[in-house]
């Protein structure tokens, strides 16, 4: 019993180190824009929809300044699929962009903008990627 008592603090502290080692392994990328305008010019000349898509996310600022960018991300995703679609995928697409602006229709704040405008940039990503 006084084993079993000695043994479950070293499984934890293990755990813990295990933990924060594969925490440790997940590094974000940096952004890679210095300027709201570089972001901007990055995103556009950016050579998929799904490269645009992760220059824009990590450049977030959840602000109302991430609302330019996200749609440069939109409108080069959409040229992908817009125009080639299926109408169901379009239909598919169209009932992702109505939940985006449903999920947060109801806060204020210009923060809430950019997380919307960040849900309809990665729906277009998907539905270019499909």
């Amino acid at each position: 019993m006084m084993e079993d008592a000695m043994r479950k603090p070293s499984i934890v502290v293990a755990l813990l180190a295990f933990t924060a080692t594969a925490q440790a392994r997940v590094v974000e990328p940096e952004c890679p824009a210095s300027s709201g305008e570089e972001r901007l010019r990055m995103v556009e000349a950016a050579p998929s929809c799904q490269r645009a898509n992760e220059i824009n996310d990590h450049c977030s600022e959840a602000t109302g300044a991430d609302t330019i960018p996200s749609q440069a991300v939109i409108d080069k995703c959409e040229r992908d699929f817009i125009g080639k679609a299926s109408p169901a995928r379009l239909a598919a697409y169209k009932r992702e962009k109505a939940r985006c602006q449903r999920k947060y229709a109801h806060q204020s704040g210009t923060m809430y903008v950019s997380f919307t405008m960040y849900c309809l940039a990665h729906a277009a990503a998907k539905f270019s990627g499909k």
